[in-house]
């Protein structure tokens, strides 16, 4: 019975079994892959809760270099920037789609002035 399932790539209920059985062994094996994907994310979290507890100092001084101020009005509410507007208005009310406005980076001030460092 095994060969015959393995030639056909199949297990022996899915040959032979009741629908009963068939459905069973199909739940069983989705329950394993969800579980194992359960798992794999678990892992994950605690992979990521370890780094910001021990190595968070890294990701913030990252988000320094790569992310300018957040711009806001003479008020102080913050300003949107629609990200598929060519023209990259800054509006002062959220719509769904819209990103902070933000200065330019710490990084994109160096690389815009990169030729005062070669000389």
């Amino acid at each position: 019975m095994d060969k015959i399932a393995e030639y056909f790539n199949a297990t022996p209920t899915q040959l032979f079994g009741t629908s009963k059985e068939i459905e069973l062994e199909k739940s069983v094996l989705e329950s394993n892959e969800y579980s194992d994907k359960v798992s794999e994310i678990l892992k994950a979290v605690k992979y990521i809760e370890h780094f910001l507890h021990t190595d968070g100092q890294y990701l913030e001084d990252l988000l320094y270099l790569t992310r300018g101020n957040q711009l806001y009005t003479e008020d102080g509410k913050e300003l949107y920037i629609d990200p598929t507007s060519q023209k990259r208005t800054l509006h002062n009310q959220y719509e769904p789609g819209f990103i902070v406005a933000r200065d330019k980076s710490p990084l994109e001030l160096l690389i815009e002035n990169k030729e005062l460092f070669d000389k």
